[in-house]
């Protein structure tokens, strides 16, 4: 696991019953760079898509599924950002198989259109109408 685990520690720990506490100072600090994993954030989203798959397979029976939900809206507002939008058919397949109710059909045309569209006029297009 080269990226989210952290993040992946911190669930596993949960699910087996750990409990957590919040101390309001600094710790550590990351060290980011140019030869990083983290450089490459279509990576890093990806990897946080496979965990959150994971989780929902293992975890959303004990997870409030409104977690998955913010947590897989905010993976597709990053794939949509990123203009990386072949990931946006996994993200609509997840929402329809656990039931999350996540409205995806602005995100279904968006991944429909990406195989029509160059990539870049879509990017364009999109931050266009999002005023960027």
């Amino acid at each position: 696991i080269k990226c989210w685990e952290d993040a992946d520690l911190h669930i596993r720990l949960a699910a087996a019953g750990a409990r957590f506490a919040v101390i309001d100072e600094v710790l550590a600090y990351s060290i980011r760079h140019n030869n990083g994993i983290s450089r490459n954030q279509q990576w890093c989203w990806q990897c946080r898509l496979k965990f959150m798959e994971l989780y929902l397979e293992k975890y959303r029976e004990v997870v409030d599924g409104e977690v998955f939900k913010m947590e897989l809206k905010r993976i597709q507002t990053a794939f949509i950002n990123m203009g990386f939008y072949d990931r946006l058919k996994q993200i609509i397949a997840l929402n329809k198989r656990y039931r999350l109710g996540i409205p995806t059909q602005k995100t279904a045309i968006i991944y429909y259109l990406n195989k029509i569209v160059p990539t870049a006029i879509l990017q364009s297009t999109l931050q266009y109408f999002n005023g960027k």
